[in-house]
């Protein structure tokens, strides 16, 4: 039986998820800040959990996160389900050892690689050095950054939160115009990040000049060897902000990570051009899996 996603089915969670997938998803806190938004249920089904999404009345299911051995009775639950319902089963956010275990039971499905979900790998060494010439635009963000600032960078601690949640709303409501309707549901997800900073395990970094915070960062652990980003954000007042709180953190990080997933695009141009400028080593596949 779905239930609404809920802090208390943290430790399931975890159970079936932590430390053995490298996709933003397998995060519990991830999937959490966002429950609202996109209407997120779990359920354990033939000893795999499953998320089932709802946007706009359209409803998706996300990998399911266990054994692989236990797939393809996962799959039949979840396709018996869809058609007492009258719907057709989609499945997203497959990496392509799940694809291909669909495609090799024989299946009648369509896939596609979902590019706007993909998640952005870095080397975290990268990151901290912006060394060689592919980097060397983000090094002079970072330069001149250093060179107009008096600065601090800060690991965040839970008194200095309350600081990030009300410096983002002020700098959400600048960046569209008094439009709350533009920014309410990110600012929800961030203010449930901060509620539950200590009690999901996460770390970040802030930076702090004369006029106070004026960037900062929220990641977790992901696996034995990569972070996971959730939130960045920045004072646009400050030429390089972006770039030096990024800088900051991946050299903190690069003590315990190799990687960093920095999460997908969404699709927004933006927001694609500026991670691909950083480089990533790889893409994580994202697969749609569309049943008939």
């Amino acid at each position: 039986m779905f239930e609404k996603l809920s802090l208390e089915h943290m430790e399931l969670y975890k159970r079936y998820t932590a430390g053995k997938y490298i996709c933003a998803e397998s995060s519990f806190s991830n999937m959490y800040i966002w429950r609202n938004v996109i209407s997120t249920e779990i359920d354990v089904i033939n000893d795999m959990l499953v998320l089932k999404v709802c946007l706009k009345g359209i409803c998706k299911f996300v990998m399911p996160f266990g054994d692989n051995k236990n797939a393809i009775g996962c799959v039949d639950a979840l396709l018996n389900m869809c058609r007492e319902r009258g719907t057709k089963l989609e499945i997203i956010g497959a990496d392509k050892e799940f694809a291909e275990i669909i495609q090799t039971n024989g299946y009648d499905c369509e896939f596609e690689q979902d590019r706007n979900a993909c998640d952005y790998i870095y080397l975290s060494e990268k990151l901290a050095t912006l060394s060689g010439k592919k980097l060397h635009s983000k090094k002079n963000h970072v330069n001149r950054f250093k060179t107009e600032n008096q600065y601090e960078f800060k690991l965040l601690q839970p008194h200095m939160l309350g600081e990030c949640y009300e410096k983002t709303r002020i700098w959400m409501h600048k960046k569209y115009e008094g439009d709350a309707s533009k920014y309410n549901s990110e600012l929800e997800t961030i203010k449930t990040l901060i509620d539950n900073f200590e009690l999901f395990n996460l770390t970040g970094g802030a930076i702090y000049t004369e006029n106070g915070l004026i960037a900062y960062t929220i990641g977790e652990g992901l696996t034995d060897d990569m972070a996971l980003i959730h939130v960045e954000k920045a004072d646009t007042d400050y030429n390089g902000a972006f770039a030096a709180i990024n800088y900051e953190f991946a050299n903190h990080l690069k003590e315990k990570y190799k990687y960093i997933n920095r999460e997908e695009d969404m699709g927004i141009e933006g927001l694609r051009k500026a991670k691909e400028s950083y480089r990533p080593e790889f893409l994580v596949d994202k697969i749609k899996c569309k049943f008939e």
